[in-house]
């Protein structure tokens, strides 16, 4: 961890709503020797650190997934970094690594083109495009990890301001022109209120606290 000084704490904005929750996929090449997660997870076990997978760094999204995920499993794998999501998820595709999580609007075109294989799905639950992928829970693992977007203010603003500023959000969210146009981008419209979001965000926030304070750990 750096020590940098975050530009604010969360105790200085006020939820308004959740707009969006993205969860990532575990993917790999169609041609990939593992078949099921199954296999994947047998040769982790067996192998451990040997099966590798990018990431765009440290602590990064595609880390704290995979990692997540692996703890869950009880196995080890081992992370290569890259400058980027794009480029951990281009190593995949290459070979350069066995494996990689990215977001649905970049695997739903490659699982569709026979490039990919998608094995899990990180988030809550699962999504419209790919229906048959499970999340890590349901398929029998205690973990879990989504990019949650929402819309905030800053703490003190006039709770007449707020409500004003909740209704136009959720009527914009919920209007078909917002479905359409999140479709088009990959994007998993959920919208929840203001009571629902800080819910959610401070459960996200304490399990992705935890994890850290494991993996600074070992």
């Amino acid at each position: 961890m750096s020590g940098k000084k975050p530009l604010y704490e969360l105790n200085q904005i006020e939820p308004i709503a959740q707009i969006s929750d993205d969860p990532l996929i575990l993917i790999v090449k169609t041609d990939a020797r593992w078949k099921t997660i199954d296999d994947l997870i047998k040769e982790a076990r067996e192998n451990p650190g040997r099966i590798t997978f990018g990431s765009s760094g440290n602590f990064g999204p595609a880390h704290l997934a995979v990692e997540s995920f692996s703890q869950a499993a009880g196995v080890k794998f081992n992370q290569i970094p890259f400058s980027g999501g794009g480029p951990a998820n281009m190593a995949m595709l290459s070979g350069t690594v066995d494996f990689s999580v990215g977001p649905p609007s970049f695997v739903v075109p490659q699982v569709k083109a026979g490039k990919a294989r998608a094995f899990l799905n990180t988030g809550p639950k699962r999504i419209k495009e790919l229906p048959n992928i499970p999340t890590y829970k349901e398929a029998g693992f205690n973990a879990q990890y989504s990019f949650s977007t929402g819309i905030a203010a800053a703490t003190g603003t006039p709770e007449q301001t707020l409500q004003i500023l909740r209704k136009a959000i959720k009527e914009a969210v919920m209007s078909s022109e917002f479905a359409s146009k999140a479709e088009t981008q990959g994007i998993e419209v959920s919208y929840l209120d203001s009571i629902a979001f800080k819910k959610y965000s401070s459960e996200e926030s304490q399990r992705a606290i935890e994890l850290l304070k494991k993996l600074m750990k070992d």
